[in-house]
């Protein structure tokens, strides 16, 4: 057994033991104290005056909300520190917000302006002291080359790194050993991570000890993994760190699976999937924080540039005044026709003015509308995340009645349908269309395993003739909320008539106009029945779904949803109808 894992076995043997799980919530005493403190200081900070005081008070602040991946937050506290140091003219804090704003991209994962901000406080080159946030700043800029698999620049800037400062300090094993991994050398990482964890100063940091989890998963030795990765968890759930917290549940879960304990394993991966969504949410409210501030930078710049302009215009129209009185006095005539010239140049050159300044008009409108369009991808990508607990609940329970029963047939045909359908939820949320068939196919996924929760099972039917399904591109996951909402709220549990669903496609005019028929008790029976047993509940899906048809620039003099009951003659209830307009593209 090598050393690292001997010093982590004493320090964590409370948590090594077989079935003793992480504790489950935040340590009160760290996160929430330190934010308190903050606090406290700003406000005596504020109170007394003292600028000083109120930078490194804000920098508190910013480090604590950073460190609880509270992004939204980081970005408003960096802005004022920003604020504050161009305001003092300082290097030191000039450059110590350029790197809390270095940090604040690095985190949202937008390397390219990490290192911009990054490279920006390098080059101001202040003096390196313990509270300069650019203490660690060639290993910052590092780790930024190393994540886009730039290693030659990375490994450059470790060593002017080692040069500087101690190359045996935790943070340089730390960011190195990191590389050494993205580079497949991983011996070289165990030895770098194993020295961070033995250091009296990092032993307890959680970024050290998952760093060591991830290298013995790689090698195989599932033991040291999970013992490093419950006690990274540990740490990080101490200080509030929710994307350690995120990585060290994957850890467990991972090496749960490996050594055949498959009940651990999935209540890590469930834990895992819950702090990875909000460490998801908090990056996507990082990341439109950042555009919100990088368009208030744009235009800060511009309007800076406009008030230039005017001005060396104004200085230049006094320089030519004082010219034109001097030369008055000497020459009458020629300065006559010299200021009819230059009226007309001025008049030229105002109008060269005017149009480089439509220009700039146009172009920043230009930005605006296409920083407006990465918003709105960004607010679709946060709706598509969404899914249903209900049903992942549902279809465990389901695996687990077939488990109880013994019909492992049945358990293992449903298992590899459930799993089906979350690889294709999962491989397609990052993308804003998918074809057709992948739509159907998860579509028919999802209908095959709620069909198994009614004892009759119903029936479903899809027609869709004439239609390249391959190549026809659609937005993801639109049709299966308004299927949902047929099985859950149409079918009553121990009806003797079987469910039937159909759903009719056809293609005009670039648009895909679907049809969702169902045998159920319809809308106004359903509404009744809720009433009766509880609060009427709202379907989200739908909603989300309505509103994503919207920002898919759906025509509203078309409906994009309409849902009404079907009827006979008699006016008696057969069921529901759905109709869908759905823009498309073309692969």
């Amino acid at each position: 057994m090598t050393k690292p894992i001997l010093a982590c076995i004493f320090l964590f043997s409370q948590l090594a033991g077989e079935g003793q799980s992480v504790k489950s919530s935040v340590d009160p005493a760290g996160l929430d104290k330190a934010i308190l403190r903050s606090n406290q200081s700003y406000a005596a900070a504020k109170k007394s005056g003292n600028p000083d005081s109120l930078f490194y008070s804000l920098g508190s602040m910013f480090d604590a909300y950073l460190e609880s991946g509270d992004y939204a937050k980081s970005f408003d506290y960096a802005e004022q520190l920003y604020n504050i140091a161009i305001s003092s003219g300082k290097p030191d804090r000039i450059s110590n917000s350029l790197v809390n704003l270095g940090k604040l991209y690095s985190a949202i994962e937008d390397h390219p302006h990490a290192l911009n901000y990054y490279r920006r406080a390098l080059a101001i080159g202040v003096k390196y002291d313990e509270k300069s946030g650019a203490n660690h700043l060639e290993c910052y800029i590092a780790e930024e080359y190393a994540q886009t698999a730039h290693f030659d620049s990375a490994w450059y800037y470790f060593n002017q790194y080692a040069l500087r400062q101690n190359a045996d300090s935790a943070i340089y094993r730390l960011s190195t050993g990191e590389c050494f991994f993205m580079q497949g050398n991983f011996p070289r990482a165990l030895d770098n991570f194993g020295t961070a964890v033995r250091d009296p100063d990092q032993q307890h940091d959680s970024r050290a000890l998952l760093d060591l989890a991830k290298v013995y998963a790689v090698l195989n030795n599932p033991k040291a993994a999970l013992i490093y990765g419950r006690a990274g968890v540990q740490r990080a759930l101490e200080t509030g760190a929710s994307q350690y917290i995120r990585d060290g549940y994957k850890i467990i879960s991972d090496a749960y699976e490996q050594m055949g304990y498959t009940d651990s394993s999935n209540d890590y991966f469930r834990k895992y999937s819950v702090a990875r969504d909000v460490v998801l949410n908090a990056q996507t409210r990082g990341r439109m924080a950042a555009l919100t501030y990088e368009q208030e930078i744009s235009r800060m710049n511009q309007e800076n540039e406009i008030s230039e302009m005017n001005l060396q215009k104004q200085v230049l129209m006094k320089n030519v005044l004082l010219a034109g009185i001097a030369l008055l006095l000497l020459f009458g005539f020629i300065l006559s026709r010299y200021l009819i010239v230059k009226r007309r140049a001025e008049i030229r050159q105002r109008q060269i003015v005017e149009s480089e300044l439509k220009i700039q008009k146009l172009e920043t409108e230009k930005s605006n509308a296409e920083l407006q369009q990465q918003k709105t991808e960004l607010e679709i990508k946060a709706l598509r995340a969404q899914m249903n607990p209900h049903f992942i609940f549902n279809c465990l329970n389901s695996i687990n009645r077939f488990i109880i029963g013994n019909d492992a047939a049945k358990a293992a045909d449903y298992l590899t349908k459930f799993a089906r359908l979350i690889r294709i939820v999962l491989e397609k949320s990052g993308a804003s269309l998918i074809t057709l068939e992948e739509e159907l196919q998860a579509l028919t996924l999802y209908m095959d395993l709620e069909a198994l929760r009614f004892e009759t099972p119903f029936q479903y039917e899809i027609q869709s003739a004439g239609i390249d399904k391959e190549e026809l591109l659609v937005p993801s996951l639109l049709i299966q909320p308004f299927v949902e909402n047929a099985i859950w709220h149409g079918f009553q549990a121990g009806q003797t008539k079987r469910g039937l669903i159909q759903i009719q496609l056809h293609l005009e005019n670039d648009r895909l106009y679907c049809v969702i028929q169902d045998n159920g008790i319809g809308i106004s029976r359903s509404q009744a029945i809720n009433r009766i047993h509880r609060e009427q509940e709202k379907s989200f899906g739908i909603e989300f779904t309505k509103e994503r048809l919207q920002l898919l620039g759906q025509s509203e003099s078309q409906p994009a949803v309409d849902i009404q009951d079907r009827t006979d003659e008699a006016g008696y209830i057969l069921g529901t109808v759905v109709q869908l307009v759905i823009p498309v593209a073309h692969v």
